[in-house]
């Protein structure tokens, strides 16, 4: 398919986009109305200690109005018709639109579109300084704004796939903690450990929320990937018992994430063990499966995987033993080299996983998949 003759998939994202862009336009355009009302002319953007109303401020604002609702409103609508997804994938793909997931998503989406903004917005101030516009041009401004993310939000949480959702994960993650290191007070922060950041005072809210929608996406992304092994479960691949582990694993990671967001370092006493026991419970966990995985889910992977796996594992292992017993790397490098390793492992997972799929036969698949569903 080219630019002129898109895919369904495009197609449909396309239309409901654009179907998306008039209302979020029209929200735009009557925002400001109100909010400027009276001023003869607007500033484009005006620092928050100048105490004005500006274009920035509004567009702000509407950012966090428009994106939340059409993210809810639309989240994986077309999901099914990807391009890169096989006729198989698009059938278990169906019914994959769960609460806890849209709201995570949707909230994810609108947190980074309004940062987007704002340091946009910030950037363009500090290039024309002490700019102003007219009233009337301010609210077109704000309008064609609106129009625009409403269009954007929408096509984007339209179509939202694994790959999304990984890329999300990451995206979050890195951009959150990077802010973080940006507004952090305490420049020594990083002799204690990137959890730290949660404590600071400059950098609390952003790394605790951060690592709050980490944990809500992954979970989203998570309970694909469950799908796609309770359906190998359906086939006979999997063992009961070897599903229920994955299952509650995964899951168990994604809470441990939340919870480390939630319980912040160094707070008090009781948080820090809290926040302790969810991130070594979380570890374990990951280090388990990449060592056990041959044993807990036999004959799915390739022998290539599980040699990498149980490499990940034993690195893992090793950073351990070099923080708490060798004393030869501090706390930020151990916690970088398990990220690294885990967000490694986790997308190779998901990868040979869906491959695995992929070289069953459709029929058995097909079937599986309607057995799921009668369960649900």
């Amino acid at each position: 398919m080219d630019a002129l003759h898109p895919s369904p998939f495009r197609s449909a994202c396309l239309r409901y986009a654009s179907l998306a862009a008039p209302p979020a336009a029209l929200v735009g355009l009557i925002v400001p109305l109100f909010l400027l009302h009276g001023m003869e002319t607007v500033a484009l953007f005006a620092a928050p200690e100048a105490g004005e109303l500006s274009i920035g401020a509004i567009c702000f604002l509407l950012t966090i109005l428009i994106a939340f609702p059409i993210c809810v409103i639309a989240y994986r609508l077309y999901s099914h018709l990807r391009d890169d997804l096989t006729d198989i994938e698009k059938v278990i793909e169906r019914g994959r639109q769960d609460w806890i997931g849209r709201l995570a998503v949707s909230f994810a989406v609108m947190s980074i579109s309004a940062v987007a903004c704002g340091v946009g917005f910030g950037l363009i101030g500090s290039a024309f300084t002490n700019a102003r516009v007219t009233y009337l041009m301010a609210v077109v401004i704000c309008a064609a704004y609106s129009g625009t993310v409403g269009f954007a939000a929408a096509y984007y949480i339209t179509g939202l796939g694994e790959k999304n959702l990984l890329t999300l994960v990451g995206v979050v993650a890195a951009g959150g903690i990077f802010i973080s290191f940006l507004v952090a007070q305490d420049d020594e922060w990083w002799r204690e450990s990137i959890s730290f950041l949660g404590y600071d005072p400059g950098s609390s809210i952003v790394f605790n929320l951060t690592i709050i929608m980490t944990g809500l996406i992954a979970l989203t992304f998570s309970r694909d990937l469950i799908d796609d092994l309770q359906v190998l479960h359906q086939m006979g691949r999997i063992p009961l018992n070897s599903f229920r582990f994955i299952r509650v694993g995964l899951t168990l990671i994604c809470i441990g994430i939340v919870g480390i967001g939630l319980f912040p370092t160094a707070i008090s006493a009781l948080s820090t063990f809290v926040h302790n026991v969810f991130a070594h419970s979380m570890a374990l966990l990951f280090i388990i499966g990449m060592v056990a995985l041959d044993r807990i889910a036999p004959d799915i992977y390739p022998a290539a995987f599980i040699r990498a796996s149980r490499i990940a594992g034993g690195v893992c292992i090793a950073a351990f033993v070099a923080y708490y017993v060798l004393r030869i790397i501090n706390f930020v490098t151990l916690e970088l080299i398990l990220f690294i390793c885990f967000g490694v492992w986790v997308y190779l997972f998901n990868r040979y996983t869906k491959n695995y799929i992929r070289a069953q036969n459709p029929h058995e698949v097909r079937r599986a998949i309607l057995g799921v569903r009668q369960l649900l």
